[in-house]
């Protein structure tokens, strides 16, 4: 039989018990307090939670899921997601975590769900397996992320990627990047455009050493340092270089690549304006011929009255002489002295602005080879080739003038050739257009072009910048006055046309002229008059000048009109009311103090249209007297003019008059 136990073993096993019971229900309490930690947890978390049995069925959320989704905890516990939103979404859905249960594995994939809202939402799904206490798969545990934004925010970064690939790579500037130590990191096609180093030439060099030469690398290693330091570069214009070797002149500008204060890199941006300081440099030079030209041009108008005097006073003389006059050879010398400085100042209104004489239809082919041909017999020491456009190239121009520029540029030639040489002479028919070369200074449009090269010594960079000022000459003095080329860029300018000019030391030179294209036939050319013309009619003549009117009153006087005289534009209105209807012809200066030529012509015009008005200046016809002649001015006479040629322009118009 057993022995029972006594007193104080019982005591132990109860205090035993106790024990036990205690830490159970601090187990019990911890379990709580965990299970507490767990949901607290659960509910503060943002991101929407969920847990399955092995069959796919929820066993619970927390709020973040009830609150996107629009179900409660009970709501969803036992149920599928097939049970809850049926589709086919939730049919791939579902299956999904059978796969991953079956495979005890992990998954996170992108997927879309459907809010309470009906809004389909992009996400990140994560999902697990959790295990029981025998290590077999109980079940799953998994959540989501709303991408939304994410994607919104990476499909505008991309957006924003695009639209500055876009720039790069049509941009006609030079963009570069650079890193901390100058080093190309970024060349797009503009860079390759502007400097000619392809990409993979330009990357991992030093940007300095590609594009800086001489003088300006100190300049750019500068820039290059402030950029360095985290400073901006504005934008400044310099001169950097192609991969040839070739200046061009650019705007440049630097700004750094900072992250969070940190130097990460510079980016570059290169403008080319080269063509703009083309375009700047062809004003100028224009603007100084323009200056110059007005100089000129007044010179010769004040220098061409002197000449009248001296011209009508020695034709006078000349009328006087007897056959064997010992007089007669001085005379005949001073009168190839007036020529003399009468082609002087034709070469200066020739350069001065507006100074076309009589603008009739030509055609060049026929002037090259008329004129190559006489130069030809008086230049037996070199070869003249010509080469003419197989149809007529017809100009709107003044023959003798471009006969000139011809001329000037032929004898130009001979003089580069000293030892002999070949002249070529060519024609061709072109269109000009400002699109292809913006700096080209004349109207886009058919023009005629004359090329004329020698084989001469050539000319240095420095000679061809200064080849058409006026009174620029490299000849020894006393063998040119400088104004023959001046003379020639003037006159073609005038004529709405521009001339070039291209050489190198040891290779020759090329001028090309370009005279603006005409449909017009050439006409015949009328033989002149020999005879001194005169007559018995009443002419006015008006002129400041008071040698003018002396010279001009007797050389009128010898051809036997009646002359009457006025020293202003007042005076000649004064006399035309005066003598109310008995002045047959009026030879007006145009320029006037006072009351212009223009003005008198119009106060002449609205007292009686039919007076016959001949306009007289110093200066060549230039836009202010052709203005008159279109307006019905009867004609024009350029001092210096002897007493045959104001006869014959006189008589022609008077003639004109009365055959009416």
């Amino acid at each position: 039989m057993a022995e029972k136990p006594s007193y104080e073993a019982l005591e132990k096993r109860v205090a035993s018990l106790e024990t036990i019971a205690r830490q159970f229900d601090r187990m019990q309490g911890e379990y709580k307090q965990t299970l507490n930690l767990l949901e607290s947890l659960l509910a503060s978390i943002p991101t929407p939670l969920f847990y399955k049995d092995t069959q796919g069925r929820y066993m619970g959320c927390n709020p973040a899921f009830t609150e996107i989704m629009g179900v409660t905890d009970e709501q969803i516990r036992g149920k599928t997601v097939q049970d809850l939103w049926p589709s086919d979404q939730a049919r791939i859905y579902h299956q999904k975590d059978l796969e991953l249960m079956e495979n005890s594995s992990r998954q996170v994939y992108e997927f879309e769900v459907t809010d309470k809202d009906s809004n389909t939402r992009p996400v990140i799904y994560y999902k697990n397996v959790f295990r029981d206490e025998t290590g077999n798969v109980a079940g799953l545990v998994g959540g989501f992320t709303d991408i939304s934004e994410i994607r919104h925010a990476h499909e505008e970064l991309l957006q924003r990627q695009q639209f500055l690939e876009a720039v790069l790579f049509h941009a006609p500037d030079a963009i570069i990047t650079l890193d901390v130590h100058h080093r190309v990191t970024g060349w797009n096609p503009g860079a390759v455009k502007i400097f000619g180093y392809t990409s993979e030439e330009a990357v991992g060099v030093q940007l300095d050493d590609l594009v800086a030469r001489g003088e300006h690398q100190a300049e750019a290693g500068t820039k290059t340092q402030r950029v360095l330091s985290g400073k901006r570069v504005d934008a400044f214009t310099t001169v950097r270089y192609r991969k040839d070797g070739t200046p061009i002149h650019v705007v440049a500008a630097g700004s750094p690549i900072l992250v969070g204060g940190m130097l990460k890199g510079v980016v570059a941006v290169y403008t080319d304006i080269s063509k703009y300081k083309k375009m700047e440099q062809a004003l100028w030079e224009a603007q100084k011929m323009n200056a110059i030209g007005t100089l000129a041009s007044g010179i010769a108008h004040d220098f061409n009255n002197l000449l009248m005097g001296i011209q009508g006073r020695v034709s006078l003389i000349e009328m006087d002489q007897n056959p064997g006059n010992p007089h007669s050879e001085h005379i005949a010398a001073i009168e190839e002295y007036v020529k003399s400085a009468v082609n002087l100042t034709k070469q200066l209104l020739g350069f001065a602005q507006g100074g076309k004489y009589e603008v009739t239809p030509i055609d060049i082919n026929e002037l090259i080879k008329h004129s190559t041909a006489m130069f030809g017999r008086t230049s037996k020491g070199i070869r003249i080739q010509t080469k003419t456009w197989p149809k007529p190239l017809v100009v709107e121009a003044d023959k003798r003038q471009i006969e000139q520029v011809l001329l000037n540029l032929y004898v130009n030639a001979l003089h580069a050739m000293p030892g002999g040489g070949e002249l070529r002479c060519e024609t061709h028919a072109i269109k000009l257009d400002q699109k292809t070369d913006p700096s080209c200074p004349v109207r886009p449009g058919h023009y005629v072009m004359i090329s004329i090269s020698d084989t001469g010594t050539g000319m240095t960079k420095e000679v061809l910048k200064k080849v058409f000022d006026p009174f620029f000459t490299t000849r020894n003095r006393g063998r040119g006055t400088g104004l023959g080329l001046a003379s020639a860029y003037g006159i073609v300018t005038n004529h709405g046309g521009m001339i070039t000019a291209d050489s190198r030391v040891g290779h020759g030179s090329t001028f090309t002229i370009y005279l603006p294209g005409s449909q017009k036939n050439v006409e015949s050319e009328k033989p002149v008059e020999k005879t001194l013309a005169g007559g018995t009619e009443t002419i006015l003549l008006v002129d400041d000048e008071a040698m003018i009117l002396d010279v001009g009153r007797d050389m009128l006087e010898r051809m036997e009109y009646r002359v009457v005289t006025a020293d202003s534009g007042e005076s000649a209105l004064s006399q035309l009311s005066k003598l109310n209807g008995e002045v047959d012809l009026v030879v007006l200066d145009l320029i006037m103090p006072g009351m212009s030529g223009a003005k008198v012509f119009d106060k002449i015009r609205e007292w009686d249209p039919t007076i016959p008005v001949i306009l007289s200046s110093g200066y060549s016809i230039n836009g202010q007297a052709t203005e008159l002649l279109e307006q019905g001015c009867n004609g024009f006479i350029q001092k210096p003019y002897g007493i045959r040629e104001l006869g014959e322009k006189i008589r022609c118009v008077l003639d004109e008059k009365n055959a009416s």
